[in-house]
């Protein structure tokens, strides 16, 4: 259990637990090329995590759109 959890009153039942977003380290071009790697419905699920993935795929939407057959 993180020390953090401890001093927050979690109890062992609880998750406690930090995550730290390494995507906003990667830049948009970036994670557009991951993603071009990606079947179409992966691209689909992707789009619902976050507003950022959202908004690359619907703004690159046509040149993803290819990967649909996969």
């Amino acid at each position: 259990m993180d020390s953090n959890c401890s001093v927050m009153g979690y109890g062992m039942e609880e998750e406690c637990f930090e995550e730290q977003d390494y995507t906003t380290f990667l830049t948009n071009d970036v994670l557009l090329f991951i993603l071009s790697e990606l079947p179409w419905r992966d691209i689909l699920n992707v789009k619902l995590l976050s507003r950022r993935f959202y908004g690359i795929i619907h703004d690159n939407y046509l040149r993803l759109q290819r990967r649909k057959g996969s």
